[in-house]
This record gives C-alpha cells, sequence and structure tokens, in this order.
C-alpha cells in the first residue's frame, strides 16, 4: 500500500494523489515517510497548535461542501469540536430571544417592578427551552452511538462516529449563526422569522444526521437498522415532551402569580381612586 504521508492513509499502490488529503504522493510515500521522520526535529507547541487549527478549518470547510462525500480525516477531536459549537449556539438562540423580547417590552408602558418580574419569568422559559433542545441534541448523539457500537455491532469508535455526525452539524453552524444574527440585528418582520427558520432548520438537521448514520451503517446486528433509529426518535420524542411538561409547568404557575399580583395592583389602584 501507497502511505500518504501527510496524513498516513494507505492508498492504492501506483496513485499519484492521496484521496483522503490530496497530498502528492512520490514513489514509495511510505518509506520517505519513515526517512524524514527519523530527520525531523521536534514540533513546537506552536506548530502542533497551528496544524490543529487548519484541521480543524479544513474539515469545517470541506464537510459544508460535501457533507456526503466527503472522506471524513481520522483526527479524534474534530467531530467533538462541531458537536460542542453546535450545541452552545443551539443554547444561544434562547438567550437573543430572551433579549429581544426584553427589548420590547422595555419600550411598553409598563412599571418597573412589574417588567422586571416579566422579563425574569420569560428569561427562565426561554433559557429553560433552550437548554432543553441542546440537551435533546447531546441524546440523540450518543444514543445513535450507542444504537450503532451496541445493537448493531458496528465496531466504529466513538470518535469516528462523531466524525461521521459532525460533518453535517457543521452545515448547521453556518445556519444557527446566519439565523441568530438575523434574529438578533433584523428589526422585528419578516427577516427576523426568515433567521428563526433558519434556526429551526440548522436544529433538524442534527435529526438528519442521526437518521443518515444509523441508516448507512454496516449492520452485523439481529434488529433491523431502521427499528433501531425508531426506538432512538422514541426515546428522544419521550425525554422531549418529560422537559417541556416540566417547564410548562413552571411557566404556568410563575404567569398564575404575576396575574394574580397584577390583578391586585389594579384593584389598589381602583380603591385609591374611590
Amino acid at each position: 500500500m501507497n502511505e500518504c504521508p501527510n496524513c498516513h492513509f494507505h492508498n492504492q499502490p501506483g496513485a499519484k494523489f492521496c484521496v483522503k488529503c490530496g497530498t502528492k504522493l512520490t514513489g514509495n510515500s511510505s518509506n520517505v515517510h519513515n526517512e524524514s521522520k527519523k530527520k525531523q526535529q521536534p514540533r513546537s507547541p506552536q506548530s502542533d497548535a497551528t496544524n490543529g487549527l487548519n484541521n480543524v478549518f479544513t474539515y469545517f470547510v470541506a464537510s459544508v461542501k460535501h457533507p456526503v462525500k466527503y472522506e471524513v480525516p481520522g483526527e479524534k477531536y474534530l467531530g467533538y469540536i462541531s458537536l460542542g459549537v453546535f450545541t452552545v449556539l443551539t443554547w444561544l438562540v434562547s438567550f437573543v430571544l430572551a433579549m429581544r423580547i426584553n427589548g420590547g417590552l422595555a419600550n411598553e408602558s409598563i412599571p418597573y417592578s412589574v417588567l422586571h418580574k416579566i422579563n425574569r419569568v420569560f428569561n427562565t422559559s426561554l433559557m429553560g427551552l433552550g437548554l432543553i433542545i441542546a440537551l435533546l441534541g447531546l441524546l440523540s448523539w450518543i444514543l445513535g452511538y450507542v444504537g450503532i457500537h451496541f445493537v448493531m455491532n458496528n465496531a466504529m469508535s466513538l470518535s469516528e462516529y462523531t466524525n461521521e455526525y459532525g460533518r453535517f452539524l457543521n452545515v448547521g453552524i453556518i445556519l444557527l449563526l446566519v439565523g441568530i444574527i438575523f434574529a438578533a440585528v433584523m428589526p422585528a418582520g419578516i427577516l427576523m422569522w426568515i433567521g428563526l427558520y433558519l434556526v429551526s432548520l440548522a436544529i433538524t438537521i442534527s435529526g438528519w444526521a442521526l437518521t443518515y448514520e444509523v441508516l448507512v451503517s454496516k449492520d452485523f446486528g439481529s434488529v433491523d437498522r431502521f427499528y433501531v433509529l425508531l426506538v432512538i426518535t422514541v426515546v428522544v420524542a419521550i425525554v422531549a415532551v418529560v422537559c417541556v411538561s416540566l417547564l410548562w409547568g413552571s411557566l404556568s404557575s410563575q404567569l398564575s402569580n404575576l396575574g394574580q399580583e397584577l390583578i391586585g395592583r389594579f384593584m389598589d389602584s381602583l380603591n385609591q381612586d374611590y
């Protein structure tokens, strides 16, 4: 086999370029690499950091251009970075929406004490909803690996699975960034709603990533991969219903208390008038 001196991928004999990273191959690249490795001086931490950033950038750009066709490299950390960024941005959407609502209410003629309590109710609810969506994404990711590795008996490691999973999330990251900018900056109207639609589309992509990885992975188990995906989807849906129900119960209680306080204030103002 003809080993690439850059990414160490084993190419077919006679190949002129690495099919993984595109590096030009010269003769027996494995021997060339071994000889050059002996002469190579220890790399500095700065060069390691630079190479790491280049790998992340290449992985991100290539996967955005060709999410399905892209041959994912073997670096173990790339998919985890994409997963982390996607999760943080998913939660950040709720923060942006809370700021927009607070800004809109600030323009209304509402007493400050009441306005503060209304903002607190909306902020708590939206932050909670954003956290639920982010955690559901992580739950889908880990359940997908459990299904592939333990039920379908696929020997794929968690880092390999995450790299495959992350190439789709990179597209979602682009949509989330654009959607957050639109939702945060644009005035209330069609552009803001376009931003929110892009955000919802990005969150949907995480479900597509799970579907793709489960359905295309090699299945050596006794359970059909379709039913593996179905069980994962049902479990995530049940967890979502439970979490949203708890959040709604808390929101209803806060709104009830706030409503009673507003009614009390209104009755006190009527009594003062008379």
